[in-house]
């Protein structure tokens, strides 16, 4: 410990004498020896001297790093972190990086922090294999839906049109500009151009149907009610499909004609009995707005003895 003491009283007394590169090699001497002494404090202080001689002192700054995690100093470390990124290159950068978004989230919960750090890491090609996940994380935790919905974009554009991984992102983009979004038109041209390169995916499909609900798509509605339907292999749901849809080309749309197609073929060939009686009444009642008075009688007179005496009688009246 003397022999300590009369070495810092040297390098001291030198540090008067010195300046730039070689004044700050005498302060991390002098850090140096704190360190080996157990004071970290005075030890930072140095370090810190010395990077006041060259702003670019690696060594000083990784030292810094060390003796702040040392004493999980977070904001210290932060700043430390910060510095050193700024003078080192390629892997080494990115380290530092990926340390300091790691601090921001885990210790800071400076969330907002963190995506900043993480948005440039992912720029890197020496990122680590999970930055891009954890940013995209990160920006749905914070609730930055539109920045993840753009980043999923980016991410989409480098990879093949047919690939599962293309498939994934444009599935959760959609879904994101759907709910929480609330954007149904861009959300419907997603599911749209999903259901174009693989028109079994059923998640698209559901995705479409709502997002078409969501923002009052009638029409666009109407269409896809007819593809459902078209490949729809159980007779009762394609009844109830066809059902629906001709219900909003005669209610919605003012597609009259194509609406009475539709109940007249329920009314008369589906097996589901009380699809078939909702097709009937609103053929009738179809029929009767549009004046079409002839097939209107030429129907009831062929629902005459059909059902029973009191339904008889009520065609009758």
């Amino acid at each position: 410990l003397g022999l300590d003491t009369e070495q810092e009283r040297s390098l001291e007394a030198l540090d008067r004498l010195l300046s730039g590169s070689e004044q700050a090699e005498n302060r991390r001497n002098l850090a140096v020896l704190h360190e080996r002494n157990g004071d970290a404090l005075r030890a930072i202080s140095r370090y810190e001297a010395a990077l006041g001689c060259d702003a670019d002192d690696r060594e000083s700054l990784q030292a810094l790093v060390r003796l702040h995690a040392a004493r999980r100093d977070h904001d210290s470390l932060a700043r430390a972190l910060r510095r050193l990124a700024e003078i080192v290159t390629g892997s080494q950068r990115a380290s530092c990086l990926d340390a300091l978004s790691r601090l921001l989230e885990e210790q800071a919960a400076d969330v907002d922090g963190a995506i900043v750090v993480l948005w440039r890491l992912c720029g890197m090609p020496e990122r680590p294999a999970d930055a891009v996940a954890r940013l995209e994380a990160l920006l749905e935790r914070a609730g930055r839906f539109e920045e993840l919905a753009q980043q999923l974009l980016e991410r989409r554009r480098s990879l093949p049109e047919q690939s599962p991984e293309a498939l994934a992102l444009d599935l959760r983009r959609a879904s994101l500009l759907l709910d929480p979004l609330g954007q149904t038109e861009e959300a419907a041209t997603v599911f749209r151009s999903i259901r174009t390169r693989h028109p079994d995916c059923r998640e698209a499909t559901q995705g479409l149907e709502q997002a078409l609900r969501s923002g009052n798509d009638c029409a666009g509605l109407a269409v896809l009610l007819e593809s459902r339907a078209r490949n729809e292999s159980d007779p009762a749901v394609r009844a109830r499909i066809q059902f629906e849809r001709a219900v909003i080309l005669e209610d919605s749309l003012g597609e009259h004609e194509a609406a009475q197609e539709i109940f007249d073929a329920l009314a008369s060939q589906t097996s589901d009995a009380a699809i078939a009686a909702s097709a009937g009444s609103r053929l009738e009642s179809l029929l009767e707005r549009r004046g079409a008075w002839s097939t209107l009688r030429e129907r009831l007179a062929q629902a005459l003895g059909r059902g029973s005496q009191e339904q008889d009688l009520a065609l009758h009246r």
